[in-house]
């Protein structure tokens, strides 16, 4: 699937990396910074009110896709290191990209309270348990549009690579012939 450059500069696509970078946790000044983009130009962009060069997409896709990577990592290394205990609640939590606060608020409990029970600390009573399966299954389903949008986020990725790669050929191909011309 090739996405053109206009197609990039689509509001889906703005939105799609926005929020990419907030589930990341990973302020417009940190992607700018990775990006090499200016602080104001990226929150121009994720507002619709302003383009990215080719270059700049290119850059700040390769920036947040490396975000992304770092995030999963991060939940991978402290799903290895947990204790018994609500390990298996907080794995399946953290697998879908869910939150202690999200998990809270569809049970009517507090987020401390959910720490408490996947720390170990609190054991989940059959009602709990019921409750936070209850609302796990419910999360799952509204987190499996944010998996999808990982997947088109990649796509986007690879599509802008291609666009560089083809852009740099046809800079190479164009300085080959201007030399040739200037050699005759």
């Amino acid at each position: 699937m090739t996405i053109k450059t206009q197609t990039s500069q689509s509001k889906k696509v703005r939105h799609l990396f926005r929020g990419m970078r907030e589930r990341c946790g990973i302020s417009v000044i940190e992607l700018a910074s990775r990006a090499t983009v200016s602080v104001a130009k990226l929150h121009k962009w994720e507002q619709c009110q302003r383009k990215l060069t080719l270059k700049e997409l290119y850059r700040l896709s390769e920036a947040l896709e490396e975000a992304v990577v770092d995030h999963t990592n991060k939940a991978v290394m402290l799903r290895s290191l947990l204790p018994g205990g609500g390990a298996q609640a907080r794995h399946d939590r953290e697998t879908f990209g869910i939150t202690q606060l999200e998990v809270a608020r569809e049970m009517g409990e507090s987020q401390s309270t959910i720490s408490m029970m996947e720390g170990g600390y609190i054991k989940f009573n059959e009602e709990e348990a019921e409750r936070y399966k209850l609302a796990m299954d419910k999360l799952k389903d509204r987190h499996a549009a944010t998996a999808r949008q990982i997947l088109l986020f990649r796509d986007i990725v690879a599509s802008l690579r291609r666009e560089v790669a083809d852009l740099q050929e046809q800079l190479g191909q164009s300085e080959q012939r201007e030399n040739a011309e200037g050699s005759d």
